[in-house]
C-alpha cells in the first residue's frame, strides 16, 4: 500500500514461487479437450509438454494414456526429470529412464545395420556411444562410496541418500523393486566392477531374500506386514546372475520362488508376499494371480539350460552357452536332461545329457 501507485502484480507477482500442484507430472495449467458430450475427456498441458498427464491424488481422475513430448536432452545431458517410479511422484533426472534409452538408441544401431542401413546405424552408434558416457558420467557423480559395496542411486545428481538396510524406509523399497531395470540395460560394460555394484548392495544391504526382491517399512504395510517379498519383480536380478555366471545365486532365486514365491503345487504367484504368517492361515500374497511371476519361473528355466547373450556388449546376440546353470542334483549319477527345440537367437536346438558318473563320464547328443 505504500507504493508509488498502490498494489500491483508487479510487485507481489517475484515474492515467492507461484503455486503449482505439488503431485502432478506437469508444472504448467491442462487444456480440457472434450467433444461436445463426451464421456471421457482429454487434457492437453498448455505449453505442449504432454496429454493426459497424471493428476497424483485421488481428486483428480485420470483419463487416457499419458503421454510426454520431449526436445533434446537437459543441460546436463540427461533426459529430463520424472516420476521417481509409478507410485512416487518425486521428479528426479531417473537413472532407469536414461540407461534404457541408452540401451534402446544401442539396440536401435544394431537392427539398422541388420537391415543394412550403414548410414544410420552409425548415426545412432555414435548417438549411443556418447549418451552412454554421459550417463556413466552422471553415475560416477551421484554414487556414495562411503558404503561398501557403493550405492547407485535412481535419482541422478541429486543427493538421493543410500537406503541401509534398504527397505527401511519406503522409498527404499520402491527403489529395490525398480532398480533391475538399470542392471537389465547393461549400462555399465560387461566385466567391469562397476556392474557388481547393484546386486551385491541388494545382497549385503537387505535387498534380497531367498533369492527375491525384498521391499518393507513399517510405515508402508500395504496389505501385508512390515516384512515382505516381491516376487514379481526379482527376474532380472535372477537373469543378471546367469549372464555373470553365478549359477548359485541363480538357484538360490530358482528354488526360493517354487518354496516360497508361489502356491505350492499350483504355482499361483502375485505382486508381494509376507515373509511373517499374518493369521492363522499363514502367509499370504497381494495382488495374485500375476502372470508374471508365471512367467519369471519358466524364464529362469529356460536360461538355466539354454542361454544366448551379447557379451561383447554390441547389441548382438554371440555367445550360446548350454547348461551353464544347471543345478548339480540334475546331473547325479543316472539323470538324463533333454532339450527339444528350443528358441535361440541362433536357431532352434535340441540337447540330450546322460550322466554315468560311477563311470565318471557323461554323454551329449
Amino acid at each position: 500500500m505504500n507504493e508509488p501507485n498502490g498494489p500491483s502484480f508487479e510487485f507481489f507477482r517475484d515474492l515467492i514461487p507461484p503455486p503449482r500442484y505439488v503431485h502432478a507430472d506437469y508444472r504448467y495449467y491442462p487444456l480440457i479437450l472434450s467433444a461436445p458430450n463426451a464421456l471421457v475427456k482429454s487434457s492437453l498441458v498448455f505449453n505442449g509438454c504432454g496429454l493426459n498427464l497424471r493428476g497424483g491424488a485421488r481428486s483428480w481422475t485420470d483419463n487416457g494414456t499419458p503421454v510426454t513430448f520431449r526436445v533434446g536432452p537437459a543441460a546436463n545431458g540427461l533426459f529430463p526429470k520424472e516420476r521417481y517410479c509409478g507410485d512416487v511422484s518425486t521428479q528426479v533426472h531417473s537413472l532407469n529412464v536414461n540407461a534404457k534409452a541408452w540401451r534402446a538408441l544401442r539396440d536401435l544401431s544394431a537392427i539398422l545395420a541388420d537391415m543394412n542401413e550403414s548410414a544410420e546405424s552409425s548415426h545412432y552408434a555414435n548417438i549411443a556411444m556418447n549418451f552412454r558416457k554421459t550417463v556413466l558420467s552422471a553415475i560416477d557423480k551421484s554414487v556414495n562410496r562411503e558404503l561398501d559395496p557403493p550405492f547407485v542411486p535412481i535419482a541422478l545428481m541429486d543427493q538421493e541418500p543410500a537406503h541401509n538396510p534398504i527397505t527401511i524406509v519406503r522409498i527404499g523399497s520402491y527403489w529395490n523393486i525398480i532398480i533391475g531395470y538399470s542392471v537389465a540395460s547393461g549400462i555399465f560394460p560387461p566385466g567391469s566392477e562397476q556392474e557388481l555394484w547393484i546386486p551385491r548392495y541388494q545382497e549385503q544391504r537387505g535387498g534380497i531374500c531367498m533369492g527375491m526382491v525384498r521391499s518393507g517399512g513399517a510405515a508402508f504395510n500395504f496389505w501385508s506386514g512390515e516384512h515382505r517379498v516381491n516376487p514379481l519383480y526379482g527376474t532380472r536380478y535372477a537373469l543378471d546372475t546367469l549372464r555373470r555366471d553365478d549359477p548359485d545365486r541363480a538357484l538360490v532365486s530358482f528354488y526360493g520362488m517354487l518354496a516360497q514365491g508361489m502356491t505350492r503345487n499350483t504355482f499361483v504367484g502375485g505382486e508381494g508376499c509376507t515373509l511373517q504368517p499374518v493369521d492363522d492361515g499363514g502367509r499370504f500374497f497381494y495382488c495374485p494371480p500375476n502372470s508374471a511371476s508365471n512367467a519369471h519361473f519358466l524364464t529362469m528355466l529356460r536360461y538355466q539350460l539354454v542361454q544366448d547373450w551379447d557379451l561383447n556388449d554390441d547389441g548382438r546376440p554371440d555367445s550360446l552357452r548350454l547348461l551353464f546353470g544347471t543345478s548339480r542334483r540334475w546331473l547325479e549319477d543316472g539323470k538324463s536332461i533333454r532339450i527339444e527345440r528350443a528358441t535361440t537367437a541362433f536357431g532352434p536346438i535340441s540337447l540330450a545329457v546322460h550322466s554315468r558318473l560311477t563311470q565318471a563320464t557323461w554323454t551329449s547328443t
